[in-house]
């Protein structure tokens, strides 16, 4: 303010009060120059001024200028650029701790979209700076702002692309499921993870998974995964199984590390399911457990909502992989069978439940295809003998359990019932009455 414009006059305007005439001298002396300090003082001012209605808008002219809001978005522009080359951290989050109180949802627009397109397009260099945003930025996202939840999850897809690029998916998955938990947070009523209505909760993360986009990646990346891993256990030449396998155990790893709720995803229990697959395979451990994810990826499963809906864990594109690797058990079960007499007699990886579901999904497989090959021949010959040896095996065990049951319950009533007369059965009591019929039904060995 030069000297001619009247300091005196100004320094008069001060004393005495005048609210607006600091506020344009501050930005005269620096507050408009882009510079960060000045420009931070000056929208600060004014806030505490209009705060105290020393300042007032003219809001009800439509072309009016919201003065607070014009200097706030000057003073974040001018933090954001003095800091773009060497702490561009921590200049996005002064401007965030700048604009955050007035990003209130009945606050001025323009102070949340700056907000949000400054969260977008930055890309923090470390995951303790993405948590500090993402934690300044949670109570708005609490209260179902649309804008700030995209800026946030701007941020998680940054972490992510970076983890991804350094080859770490453990780290890629785990910023899409924290990218999942502030979708949560919008797009579903109820929040609470201990919510008694079970039903509604599932149907809650399905429209999270649906309306959300790092939901989609999850999805995405769990299928995949699940996939190539799949694909690479029949092929025993390849070289790429364990990359693969490594890459869907730090996912799984890091699912496990975090909330209860990832576990529920269809396509996570997928991955599950294929590393526990991987896992046997690579441990050399049983069959029954190779078999038992098996059943679980192509068992059919009702929806949680009870509309009717059936739905199966596995992709279609993935049912042969997984019957070919149900065959490959059935023939190691059949040779030990036939090489290994008694010993091994009664040995099934598969139940009889389990058949039925490898039939159910060959079947479908062999109609929508509408082809008759040697290997569908050899796939219909294993799971026919497959299913023999589960009946043979169930019905040993049943066998073996009823003795087993016979021998504790009868011990007490071996005098009595040895005393039985047929034609005096009816004054015994009911108890020594079923053990005894029991006895007279059994096969003779």
């Amino acid at each position: 303010v030069s000297a001619d414009s009247g300091f005196d006059g100004v320094i008069l305007d001060v004393m005495k009060g005048n609210a607006g005439r600091v506020v344009e001298v501050l930005h005269d002396l620096g507050g408009g120059s882009g510079a960060a300090l000045p420009a931070t003082m000056t929208a600060l001012l004014t806030n505490l001024f209009t705060e105290a209605e020393l300042v007032s808008n003219p809001d009800e002219h439509p072309d009016s200028l919201n003065i607070q809001t014009e200097l706030l978005l000057s003073a974040s522009h001018a933090i954001l650029s003095s800091l773009s080359e060497s702490q561009k951290d921590i200049g996005v989050r002064l401007s965030t701790r700048l604009l955050l109180p007035y990003a209130r949802p009945d606050g001025d627009g323009r102070v949340t979209a700056t907000l949000a397109e400054t969260l977008e397009r930055h890309a923090p260099q470390s995951d303790a700076e993405t948590k500090i945003l993402i934690g300044l930025c949670q109570p708005l996202i609490e209260k179902k702002s649309m804008r700030i939840l995209d800026g946030c999850v701007g941020l998680c897809l940054s972490r992510y692309r970076y983890y991804m690029a350094d080859q770490r998916p453990g780290g890629a998955i785990h910023w899409m499921l924290k990218g999942v938990e502030l979708e949560r947070l919008v797009y579903t009523a109820n929040t609470s993870s201990d919510s008694d209505d079970s039903n509604h909760a599932v149907s809650d993360w399905q429209h999270v998974l649906a309306s959300g986009v790092c939901g989609k990646f999850v999805v995405a990346d769990c299928q995949k995964t699940s996939k190539a891993l799949l694909r690479l256990l029949l092929d025993e030449t390849s070289q790429d199984l364990s990359r693969i396998f490594q890459t869907a155990k730090e996912m799984v790893s890091s699912i496990r590390e975090g909330e209860m709720y990832a576990r529920s995803i269809p396509e996570v229990k997928l991955l599950f399911h294929v590393h526990d697959i991987g896992c046997a395979y690579v441990e050399k451990e049983g069959n029954e457990s190779v078999a038992s994810s098996i059943v679980a990826c192509l068992e059919e499963i009702p929806d949680a909502d009870d509309d009717g809906v059936i739905s199966v864990l596995a992709h279609p594109s993935m049912h042969e992989d997984l019957l070919s690797l149900a065959q490959v058990i059935l023939t190691q079960d059949q040779d030990q069978h036939a090489t290994g007499g008694k010993a091994v007699k009664f040995k099934s990886s598969f139940d009889v439940n389990g058949i039925h579901i490898l039939l159910r999904r060959f079947t479908q497989i062999t109609l929508e295809e509408g082809k008759d090959t040697e290997s569908t021949h050899a796939m219909r010959l294993a799971l026919c003998n497959g299913l023999q040896r589960a009946f043979v095996s169930e019905n040993a065990q049943l066998q073996t359990n009823n003795n087993n049951a016979f021998a504790v319950e009868s011990s007490g009533f071996a005098s009595v019932r040895n005393g039985i007369r047929s034609t005096k059965l009816a004054s015994c009591g009911l108890k020594e009455q079923e053990l005894t019929v029991e006895m007279m039904l059994e096969p003779s060995m």
